[in-house]
């Protein structure tokens, strides 16, 4: 008899849990889905306001980093900035919180190094991820600055001079 008590009060104690759950995520999403889409329209007229960019996202990693700052970013377009993650923190000259919203939405991510093109407030982007480190393994480069500048439709001709 006490094991079906014991039974009937933890189904009963199960059942309120559920419930309050229930109302709790009643209460919360509506608020979730509004902070969600204010977010997203903040973003969209923030990169509407910055206009046509292009950026190469690169991270910390010590195997890639020494690389990408001491021979691909003096060969990039001058038209290409960059955006560097140290850790979780965007480095560039854009507002962090927006271009951490950009990063975290991306839609073709695998690895960084990362392509990040703005168009009419919309994010495209293009993980250069392969084709980079297939460069660091003593390929031509050539290939690789191809790839980001027709992403970007940008002319090869036209270096960086950092």
């Amino acid at each position: 008899m006490t094991n079906i008590l014991r039974g009937i009060l933890l189904g009963l104690i199960v059942t309120v849990f559920k419930v309050v759950f229930l109302l709790i995520m009643i209460i919360v999403t509506p608020f979730t889905y509004y902070v969600n889409w204010r977010s997203k329209r903040n973003l969209t007229k923030y990169l509407r306001k910055i206009g046509d960019k292009n950026f190469f996202c690169y991270n910390n990693r010590t195997d890639a980093k020494d690389f990408i700052e001491k021979e691909l970013i003096p060969k990039l377009d001058k038209d290409i900035e960059l955006i560097y993650l140290d850790g979780r923190q965007p480095k560039s000259s854009y507002a962090g919180d927006h271009i951490s919203l950009a990063l975290y939405n991306l839609k073709n991510y695998t690895r960084f190094p990362h392509l990040l093109k703005i168009r009419d407030g919309q994010v495209v982007d293009e993980s250069v991820n392969n084709e980079f480190f297939n460069t660091t393994q003593n390929k031509p480069m050539d290939k690789l600055l191809n790839d980001i500048n027709a992403f970007f439709g940008l002319k090869a001709d036209n270096r960086n001079a950092a």
